[in-house]
């Protein structure tokens, strides 16, 4: 079934009040950070609709303050806090990520890149904060692809340039004549690339096949950067 939850516009404030969707303990599955125990705080509301999308972050949503979030965090006692969504850079988190740093935890985002975001500046070069970016769109904010730790794809069958790579990601159209956002030959960190998750066996083994082709032409081509992933957590039977 495709993605039905509509887009809604960036948020404004101070950060005080944010839309939560849930917060749970399970297993990272993606990115830097897989296989790490992590509590997940999952925001409300994308500014984006993709079709693909197979996460549910509308349905129940409440506002609650940073400080809610961080007593639920500590409650959970676990080190790693991943903020997903939805999308979220489409709301203010400076007060909840200064807070969840300063109660010691190490912090990643997972973010569409889209959005410019409004933090303090200071939080970009704190050791603890990690921003892992999966592009859906051509472009993405210019801030958010220079701070970026990492970069996180979703390939689909048939759905790849010559090379491999996705023309699209979920299944988002993207304006004719352009293309799925890449870093650029200066950026040096890893480059994470999962089967897109279509819930049917023959589907999923096709896109897998194209992640690992993807990744293994990369480093045929002496780009080390690229990394296979296939989200540990489904594997595992965890959120």
């Amino acid at each position: 079934m495709k993605n039905q939850q509509r887009p809604v516009p960036r948020a404004h404030g101070d950060g005080s009040s944010i839309l939560l969707h849930s917060i749970f303990p399970t297993i990272q599955g993606e990115g830097p950070f897989t296989g790490v125990p992590a509590t997940f705080v999952r925001l409300a509301g994308c500014n984006l609709q993709c079709p693909l999308c197979d996460t549910e972050y509308t349905e129940g949503a409440t506002k609650v303050s940073p400080w809610q979030i961080i007593d639920r965090a500590n409650a959970h006692n676990l080190g790693l806090i991943v903020i997903t969504g939805g999308e979220p850079f489409r709301q203010p988190l400076g007060l909840l990520i200064r807070g969840l740093l300063d109660a010691g935890f190490i912090v990643q985002i997972e973010t569409n890149g889209k959005l410019p975001p409004n933090l303090y500046d200071h939080l970009w070069d704190d050791p603890l904060f990690t921003v892992v970016v999966s592009p859906k769109t051509a472009r993405i904010d210019p801030t958010v692809a220079r701070r970026a730790k990492a970069f996180k794809y979703v390939v689909k069958a048939g759905d790849t340039d010559l090379d491999g790579f996705p023309k699209q990601a979920l299944d988002l159209p993207i304006p004719k004549g352009t293309t799925l956002y890449q870093p650029s030959a200066a950026y040096t960190g890893s480059i994470y690339v999962q089967p897109a998750d279509e819930q049917l066996d023959v589907r999923n083994q096709m896109n897998l096949d194209a992640a690992i082709f993807l990744v293994t032409e990369k480093h045929r081509h002496n780009d080390r950067r690229f990394i296979l992933g296939v989200q540990t957590h489904k594997i595992a039977g965890l959120p």
